[in-house]
């Protein structure tokens, strides 16, 4: 595989390794550890297209600076405060982690 995973791919890509491992026991601990790390590169976005192609009200965080952006109908506002936002196109220099979207509400 290329490219950037989905959840689907990662998970198929360690569920095969785990199932792969000569039949040896794995602990709940390093099974959750392999869990997050497909949920967390299947939540990162790399580009600019991946963010625009996030439905209205997502949340992401910066990975670097650690800013939380909130997306409103294509533009992604960062809350500064309960009273204050500050408007800008989040990535600028590195990636972020997508925190919530509006689909995973729906079953």
């Amino acid at each position: 595989m290329s490219g950037k995973l989905n959840l689907e791919q990662a998970l198929e890509v360690f569920m095969d390794g785990w199932a792969s491992s000569a039949g040896m026991p794995i602990s709940a601990v390093v099974f959750a550890s392999g869990f997050a790390l497909c949920w967390r590169e299947a939540c990162t976005v790399r580009s600019v297209e991946e963010l625009d192609a996030l439905p209205t009200y997502s949340l992401i965080r910066d990975i670097e600076d650690g800013t939380v952006w909130e997306n409103h109908n294509g533009r992604w506002v960062w809350l500064i405060g309960p009273f204050h936002a500050q408007e800008r196109k989040p990535l600028q220099h590195s990636p972020a982690l997508v925190l919530y979207r509006p689909d995973w509400d729906t079953p």
